[in-house]
């Protein structure tokens, strides 16, 4: 199953590994690792709503994990 994990970059992001784990499949796992916000800075606002919105589309199901306030989250669920 293909799970769009949406989080907060701040907080929350440990939960995906449960995702990967159970062996499904999910395009933002790389937001788990410690430098996600480094890498995340790195990418315009065009191009992570585009990538986003590009992997909730393709993905069976958007699993959130809402437990840290985040507009990004927000948006997604959406």
């Amino acid at each position: 199953m293909n799970i769009y994990f949406a989080c907060s970059i701040t907080g929350g992001r440990e939960f995906v590994d449960c995702l990967l784990e159970a062996g499904c499949e999910a395009p933002t796992a790389h937001l788990a690792e410690a430098s996600a916000a480094l890498h995340e800075a790195t990418v315009s606002g065009r191009e992570v709503y585009e990538r986003d919105v590009a992997w909730i589309s393709a993905c069976d199901v958007l699993v959130a994990e809402v437990s840290t306030p985040s507009h990004g989250v927000g948006y997604e669920i959406a």
